[in-house]
């Protein structure tokens, strides 16, 4: 199950590379990272990306030991924004449910910039866009799907 998940994201990353490889505004990628999350999750994989106007982008995967757990962390990221903006359900191409999906704004506290987060739930898993751009994030997800 975990490894179907990792499979589809690893293919939606990837197709993401190469749409921005050939989108006008040119992505400077800087390498896929994965390990091991601290706070009671699994394993996590992640690639960053800035843009040659300056925005950046990463996609990431995060895998939860139980549903509940995921379910958990997936609630206290939309509690901790500070705009939901969207929150619904994401289904697959043929219509089928995937989990819940929640689109907000945060704020990095390191620096104060805000950012748009795309994310949903595949059962124990938590697949996430953040960007500077909300149209970049929204754009990324749409990639993916496909």
């Amino acid at each position: 199950m975990i490894q179907r998940i990792l499979v589809r994201t690893s293919v939606g990353l990837f197709t993401f590379l190469i749409g921005m490889i050939i989108s006008p505004v040119r992505w400077d990628c800087h390498g896929i990272v994965h390990g091991r999350l601290f706070d009671g999750g699994g394993g996590f994989t992640s690639i960053s990306c800035t843009a040659s106007n300056s925005r950046w982008l990463a996609t990431s995967t995060e895998g939860y030991p139980t549903i509940t757990k995921a379910s958990q962390v997936f609630e206290n990221r939309i509690s901790k924004a500070v705009t939901l903006i969207e929150r619904n359900q994401k289904s697959d191409q043929k219509g089928k449910r995937i989990g819940p999906r929640a689109v907000t704004i945060s704020v990095n506290p390191e620096n104060g910039e805000q950012f748009a987060s795309v994310f949903w739930l595949d059962e124990k898993v938590i697949i996430s866009i953040e960007s500077t751009s909300l149209r970049y994030a929204l754009e990324s997800e749409r990639r993916q799907d496909r």
